[in-house]
Parts: structure tokens; C-alpha cells; sequence
């Protein structure tokens, strides 16, 4: 079955540092001691952070990412911070930009403030939009996004060391902004990272502190969560039993009052779904077949009757004339468990 993929490209730590959550240096830091005593005569952003820092921050991501489209590994490498040596980062990196430099993808950011700065690290909030030569709809790299660096002060000077996304839209084949998530997925927590900056300042915390604890606090939900999910099995046969029978009814009825009633039996809210499969219904196709892929990785249990999960959804239509077409439908699916004499029902499709 043919996959869509979307490609994570944030000045390339976006998609590395994340995942190592507050990764450690492999170098030493720069020991500073004592809390920020700024001096008297020293100007000052808005922010409250020292001029002379916030450029040389600046500086540094703006470096990186100039390492990032000029392909240089060894500038980029340097200014990271990261757990595996410098040798496999190296070969990571080379493979990563011959990819890069294969599709024309260059990188340009905006809008670089540091707004926060404690001792030996900043935070840093930047604007990025990522692009290619091409459009590529099953490969996609471009996109618009907002984001937040938190750099740290080492012997060899600044280096990046954690990278969060708050913000994210890709763009659609057509040129635009997918920023309602209708194709690809979209994320928007500005509002809550810069809720958690404020809380940084108001602790006047390290920000790789603060960080650490705000993992550990995830990871005691994930516990929680994981123990429930042992509790509540996801039946995935009979999810993907329940969606082919779905859109294959919603793809070959014949009239309306049909059609509304797959609806009303299939979701949730008939109300906010009826237009949801409109298209479909007027395409006028004799027979459908339609393969279900569940990435078992994402389900997620919201509560004992309710859960959700990226799902992958391919449809092969025959028209009256015999012609074929396939439609390809990924996004994450939410869905209320049956009850004794029930089906399983949609509750939202994004």
C-alpha cells in the first residue's frame, strides 16, 4: 500500500534533538557562577537579556542554519549538541544533506528574539520556512513553522541543545497553507510553550531545567496512560473491519436517505458529519475496495469508551465506465467503543 510521508525539517536538531528529550553535551560546559547580575551601564532587550548575548545567539542559529543549506556538515555538527559521537553524527548528517541538496531544499528564518537567558543558556524564538525545487505531495518538506531553541554556553562557545516546534503548517501540492491540518498534520502550541517561557521566568529556572522537569512530569502521565491502555485493548481487526464496510458503503450508495443513514449510524455527531463524505456520494462509483493501515504506535486511550490514532486509508473506486481511481486518506481518526449491541462510531476525522 502506497504511504504518505512528512518529512520533519526544523534546522535538521528539530527532528534529532527532540527525541533525546534534554540531551546531555559531550563537552564541557563553561562554569558560571552566581545568578544574571546584569550591570547597570549594560543595554538591554526588551526581554531584559544583554544585547552583547542576544547577538551572539543570533548569530548561531542563524549560522546553523546557513550550515544546513550550504551542506556543511562539519559547521553544522559543531555548533549541536548531541549524545552519539562525533563520527556517526557526521555520517547521519552527510547522507541528510546529499538528500537535501537532491531536492533543492533551502531554509530561511525570521523573526529571531531571545527571551529568556539564565546564566549559561538562552532561549531563543525563531520563525522558519522551509522549501524545495519541488512540490512533492508524498514527500513532503515544505512548511512554515515556529519555533523554540534553548541554547547553552559551552567551552567551545553557544550550541544548540534542545529544539520544540510550536508551531507547524506544510504546504498543499496547490502552493497554500494546509493550516487546517485537512492533508497534513498541523500543529499550533504557541499559546502553551510560551505559557511555560512565562513559568521559566517567573521560577527564574534554567531552561534545561526546567525542561527536564517538564519531561518528567509527561513521562508519569505516559506511565498512567500506557497502564490504562493494558486495561482498555484496542481491538484493531475490528477497527479496520468497521472503516471498510464504512467507506464502502458511503462510496457505492445510491440515494440520500441511504447516505444519511450510514452517517448516522457511523458517527457520533451526525450533525457536524453529514457533509463529510458529500463528494463521495455523488461520485457515482459501482464497487470500492479499501485497505486500512493503524499505526499502533500512536492509539491513544481518552477514556474507557473513547480513543484515537493516525490512520491510513486507501480506496480503489470503479466508475460506471469501468475506469479506476484511488484516493488516499491519512489522518488521525477518533472513535467511541461499541456497546453490547453496537458498532463502533467516528467521532472526529483530522
Amino acid at each position: 500500500m502506497r504511504k504518505s510521508t512528512y518529512i520533519l525539517l526544523l534546522i535538521l536538531p528539530f527532528m534529532l534533538l527532540t527525541a533525546c528529550g534534554t540531551s546531555t553535551s559531550t563537552h564541557d560546559e563553561v562554569e558560571v557562577n552566581g545568578s544574571n547580575e546584569i550591570s547597570e551601564e549594560a543595554e538591554v532587550n526588551e526581554y531584559n537579556v544583554p544585547v552583547d548575548i542576544e547577538s551572539e545567539v543570533i548569530a548561531l542559529v542563524r549560522e546553523n542554519v546557513a550550515a544546513a543549506n550550504n551542506r556543511d556538515v562539519d559547521t553544522y555538527v559543531s555548533q549541536i549538541t548531541f549524545e552519539q559521537t562525533i563520527a556517526e553524527m557526521k555520517d547521519y548528517f552527510t547522507t541528510t544533506f546529499s538528500t537535501y541538496e537532491s531536492i533543492g531544499l533551502n531554509i530561511e528564518i525570521s523573526n529571531e528574539e531571545v527571551v529568556y537567558y539564565k546564566e549559561n543558556e538562552a532561549v531563543v524564538k525563531v520563525q522558519q520556512n522551509t522549501r524545495t525545487d519541488e512540490i512533492n505531495p508524498e514527500s513532503n518538506y515544505q512548511n512554515d513553522a515556529f519555533a523554540i531553541h534553548i541554547v547553552h554556553l559551552t567551552d567551545e562557545g553557544w550550541k544548540i541543545k534542545n529544539t520544540i516546534i510550536t508551531k507547524q503548517a506544510w504546504l498543499k501540492e496547490d502552493g497554500t497553507l494546509d493550516e487546517l491540518g485537512e492533508i497534513y498534520p498541523a500543529t499550533d502550541e504557541v499559546e502553551v510553550w510560551d505559557n511555560h517561557i512565562n513559568e521559566m521566568i517567573a521560577q527564574d529556572i534554567l531552561p534545561s531545567k526546567y525542561l527536564e522537569n517538564l519531561y518528567s512530569e509527561e513521562q508519569t502521565d505516559d506511565l498512567e496512560i500506557q497502564e490504562r491502555d493494558l486495561d482498555q485493548p484496542t481491538d484493531l481487526a475490528g477497527i479496520a473491519t468497521f472503516l471498510i464496510q464504512h467507506y464502502a458503503n458511503v462510496y457505492t450508495v445510491e440515494t440520500e436517505e441511504e447516505y444519511m443513514q450510514i452517517i448516522a449510524e457511523s458517527f457520533t455527531n451526525y450533525d457536524e458529519n453529514y457533509s463529510t463524505y458529500l463528494d463521495a456520494f455523488h461520485g457515482d462509483y459501482t464497487s470500492v475496495d479499501v485497505e486500512v493501515y493503524i499505526d499502533e504506535s500512536t492509539l491513544m486511550e481518552y477514556s474507557d469508551f473513547r480513543f484515537g490514532g493516525v490512520i491510513d486509508v486507501t480506496f480503489y473506486l470503479t466508475t460506471p465506465d469501468g475506469q479506476t481511481e484511488t484516493v488516499t486518506h491519512f489522518g488521525y481518526y477518533e472513535f467511541d467503543r461499541p456497546s453490547v449491541d453496537d458498532n463502533y462510531k467516528i467521532v472526529s476525522i483530522q
